[in-house]
């Protein structure tokens, strides 16, 4: 092989593993549909809500707050999908901020379950929804 050939193979080589625009754009739209998806749920679950238009609400009774079927369901989707995106990422192809996001998915785990055990539900419907906005 000629130095050209080499020079060529190299650069070829060190763009193999990273993802094509198709591959990125795949998962920018998955990621996109499950956040609009999941904003409109939450808009729908929290409009009859009386903390969702006056906050003070979230501390009504508390910590005594029934959490209904719908608000434990939009917990647990939201929940299950931080972590799948945990575990993904790890079969996904590594990108720059790897830890940054590992970090962030913890953090984020952290919060759901924290709120939901210490019964901050109402305020963690909240945050739920503006992060998904």
């Amino acid at each position: 092989m000629s130095v050209e050939d080499i020079k060529e193979w190299f650069e070829l080589r060190r763009y193999l593993n990273q993802p094509t625009k198709m591959k990125k754009f795949q998962e920018s739209l998955w990621r996109f549909a499950f956040y609009l998806i999941m904003w409109i749920y939450g808009l729908n679950v929290l409009y009859d809500k009386s903390w969702f238009w006056e906050t003070k609400n979230c501390w009504i009774d508390y910590p005594k707050q029934y959490v209904t079927e719908d608000i434990y369901w939009y917990y647990t989707i939201e929940l299950g999908f931080y972590f799948s995106l945990l575990v993904t990422q790890f079969f996904d192809i590594k990108r720059k901020d790897f830890f940054q996001m590992f970090l962030h998915h913890v953090v984020t785990i952290s919060l759901i379950m924290f709120s939901y055990m210490a019964n901050f539900v109402r305020v963690g419907t909240l945050v739920l929804v503006v992060h998904d906005a």
